[in-house]
């Protein structure tokens, strides 16, 4: 966690730490905290560093990563790069919490695909990322050379 009094921002980079999965493990916060006891100025872009690789649909409000004393602009601080796909999954900065309120605060929170994909309250689940079709991909290639030598077309 870094406190601040107050923060100007000059188009510079921070780069935080966060468990883009399930659940940090308990007592664990799931991201670092930059907390601004006063106001926030300029731009800075976010870099996030995901400790966990596995992703995961955020719930509430998300992870939280920033908390100013006062409403920032909406430029105050950027995702670098805008969106941060994991296994499906896509996270996003977000200023306010999940009902659009405390602008002082800034979370991360994901979508399935690009896009919240809810049917009747279920989630969706996401689409296989790169690494898992590839590993597909070979164990079928791997079956079908067995049959093959086994004289199965």
């Amino acid at each position: 966690m870094l406190f601040a009094a107050s923060y100007t921002g000059v188009n510079g980079v921070i780069s935080m730490n966060a468990f883009l999965g399930l659940a940090a493990s308990p007592g664990t916060p799931p991201a670092d905290l930059l907390n601004v006891s006063g106001s926030a100025t300029g731009t800075t872009k976010i870099k996030i560093n995901d400790t966990s690789g596995v992703g995961a649909q955020t719930s509430g409000d998300g992870i939280l990563l920033i908390q100013t004393g006062t409403p920032a602009s909406p430029d105050a601080f950027v995702l670098e790069p805008s969106t941060i796909p994991v296994n499906g999954w896509v996270y996003a900065l977000y200023q306010g919490d999940a009902s659009g309120n405390h602008k002082e605060n800034w979370y991360l929170r994901s979508k399935a695909g690009g896009v919240f994909s809810t049917v009747a309250g279920i989630v969706a689940i996401p689409l296989l990322g790169p690494a898992a079709l590839l590993l597909l991909i070979a164990a079928a290639a791997a079956l079908a050379a067995w049959q093959r030598r086994r004289g199965r077309p």
